[in-house]
């Protein structure tokens, strides 16, 4: 039987947090109920142990015999008390929402001395602050609307600030569906998720039409990037979204700026594989500007694919000490389930590198992993090596298991578009015959030719072999 919600919710509670939730049980200003600080003590006192229910019920209600009725109506409480807390520590953490909160209460007791101060005083905060999320934009739209219902209570016949409400409400619905416009291409290429984003046409058009939005720095961020990425707008586009960031990025929280670099990458890794080598320094820049800034870390870890995508760069560069350091220095911040197959691939891709056939294919066998795209970056790997070895009987059988796979796998997007290319030009290699440099050259133009094809630079070295 499944814990009940309130201890599920307990147990992933830090000893800080509890400290907290224990003191805030005890309060007689937040709780009415002597019962549930010693329910909360004796879960705790099991340690991890498996749920005690008559113990914990005692120290709850030590004259009254254990029965279900009272011990779910106690769990109860104490849940309801536990979200309570939760509810009450975030909103202690966020100032702006209290100077709204305590705005309101100003208002409500017409104490208009207070209010007037209390808002001069948020303004200029904010404006110190200086943070242009869109989010803040929602913050500063509630805070107008604050000041206009003060402004247009009863009694009061002055001007109201309507139209700086409806200017900040524009302003966050236009720079919110930009970057849901932008988190929708991100989902697109990671999962072929389809989103549609209303108004977005309505808003692009309303930015050619008032260019004075772009002074807004979320409009500009987004809108930067969704023309430059999402559009795949051209290369002046992809620069002034360079700018942009290089310009706001401190203004806005880390995690909306980790996108925005995701993004960017992505971009420039794709346009490597469509083979344009110029954004190979671009792409490393990214990386180190992001990495710097902590902006690649998702809850403290590294995701897989950018630790994966880092390695990549390394190795075109062949910056091969700099990415045996790297490994090492980043994988104890990978998600802790994949990490020992992440960290394998990517060693036995640098060993392939350095022409360590075999350590790279023991590397390889350690790779333990039902991950798609680390699945078939590892037997794209072993497929190269067993070209370069002329192992081909063991490359035969190989190729089968993966169009196996990949019949099973209809969902992989463009990145399984190239992995089914990968299976069709190695079977087409297979097939060449000694000195028909016909059909060598046949190939090679079908491979330069070929969309989204990673291998496509490598495969051009291995059509020249005999060649």
């Amino acid at each position: 039987m499944a814990k009940p919600s309130a201890f599920r919710i307990l147990s992933v509670l830090d000893n800080r947090a509890q400290k907290k939730l224990l003191t805030y049980l005890q309060s007689k200003f937040f709780s009415n109920s002597k019962e549930l600080a010693p329910l909360f003590k004796g879960w705790q006192s099991l340690k991890g142990k498996p749920l005690d229910k008559e113990m914990i019920f005692a120290k709850a209600k030590p004259q009254r015999k254990f029965n279900k009725r009272d011990w779910y109506l106690l769990v109860s409480r104490l849940q309801a008390a536990t979200e309570s807390f939760l509810s009450i520590r975030h909103f202690e953490e966020d100032k702006a929402q209290q100077q709204l909160s305590l705005l309101r209460s100003l208002r409500e007791l017409q104490l208009p001395a207070f209010f007037e101060r209390v808002f001069r005083q948020t303004k200029k905060t904010a404006k110190k602050e200086q943070r242009a999320e869109a989010r803040h934009l929602l913050w500063e739209y509630q805070l107008e609307l604050e000041y206009y219902d003060y402004i247009a209570s009863p009694k009061r016949g002055e001007r109201t600030n309507l139209q700086e409400v409806t200017d900040k409400l524009d302003h966050f619905f236009m720079a919110e569906k930009l970057r849901h416009a932008c988190l929708a291409h991100s989902r697109w290429l990671a999962n072929q998720e389809e989103y549609s984003i209303r108004y977005l046409d309505a808003i692009l058009a309303d930015l050619e039409d008032r260019p004075e939005l772009f002074k807004v720095p979320a409009i500009v961020m987004y809108a930067s990037c969704y023309q430059a990425i999402a559009e795949g707008g051209e290369e002046e586009d992809f620069r002034r979204l360079r700018r942009v960031l290089e310009h706001f990025r401190d203004n806005f929280p880390a995690a909306e700026i980790r996108d925005v670099y995701l993004l960017a990458i992505n971009f420039c890794i794709r346009a490597m594989n469509q083979g344009r080598p110029e954004f190979i320094a671009e792409t490393q820049a990214l990386y180190q500007e992001s990495l710097a800034g902590g902006y690649l870390l998702e809850d403290g870890q590294l995701p897989s694919s950018t630790f994966t995508n880092i390695v990549a760069l390394g190795l075109k560069l062949e910056n091969y000490a700099g990415i045996a350091t790297f490994i090492q220095t980043y994988a104890k911040d990978l998600p802790g389930p994949e990490r020992e197959s992440v960290v394998y691939f990517n060693l036995a891709r640098l060993y392939h590198a350095q022409e360590e056939y075999e350590a790279s294919l023991r590397a390889i066998l350690q790779v333990d992993t039902k991950e798609p795209f680390l699945y078939l970056g590892a037997k794209s790997l072993q497929v190269r090596i067993f070209v370069e070895l002329e192992e081909w009987d063991a490359l035969d059988s190989l190729l089968d298991q993966l169009r196996v796979y990949l019949q099973r796998k209809s969902d992989l997007g463009y990145r399984g578009d190239s992995y089914r290319l990968l299976l069709h030009f190695c079977r087409r290699l297979r097939q060449l015959i000694p000195g028909d440099r016909a059909a060598r050259q046949q190939l090679r133009s079908e491979i330069v030719d070929a969309p989204s094809f990673a291998e496509k630079e490598w495969f051009l070295t291995r059509v020249l072999v005999d060649g």
